[in-house]
């Protein structure tokens, strides 16, 4: 794969949509945390593949991007979790 074929990957990945049909705002927030996630394991999925520098330096922060979505998505459910408690 060619530089110009991996960028044209990335730029195809990071221009999916989120569509959400929630109201509930902690849910909306918990499957917006879920594509989110989705598409940056996309995306170090594709890095790996490759054997740029650049796309190998891009994989470090991807990660850290994954980690804090997977604490923010964490801690929705705590909410979420902690809500339903509270309204029982």
């Amino acid at each position: 794969m060619t530089y110009t074929e991996f960028k044209r990957h990335v730029a195809r990945i990071s221009r999916q949509e989120f569509l959400s049909s929630q109201f509930n705002p902690l849910q909306y927030g918990i499957e917006r945390t879920r594509f989110e996630e989705r598409k940056l394991r996309q995306l170090i999925a594709l890095a790996k593949r490759t054997q740029f520098l650049t796309a190998q330096r891009k994989v470090a922060g991807w990660e850290r991007k994954l980690q804090r979505m997977q604490e923010k998505r964490a801690r929705f459910e705590e909410t979420t979790r902690a809500a339903a408690v509270v309204s029982a």
